[in-house]
């Protein structure tokens, strides 16, 4: 949950390699949240 609260401050920085972190951090949180959906399947 603390990541999502990093994204807005990432999004206000215009640096180039801010955004290529953003994009890192959305991979790594996709697979995450795919996890997440599985585990509430099975609960």
């Amino acid at each position: 949950m603390a990541r999502y609260v990093y994204f807005p401050k990432r999004n206000t920085s215009p640096s180039p390699l801010a955004s290529k972190e953003m994009k890192g951090s959305l991979f790594t949180i996709q697979p995450m949240n795919q996890r997440q959906k599985k585990s509430w399947r099975k609960s």
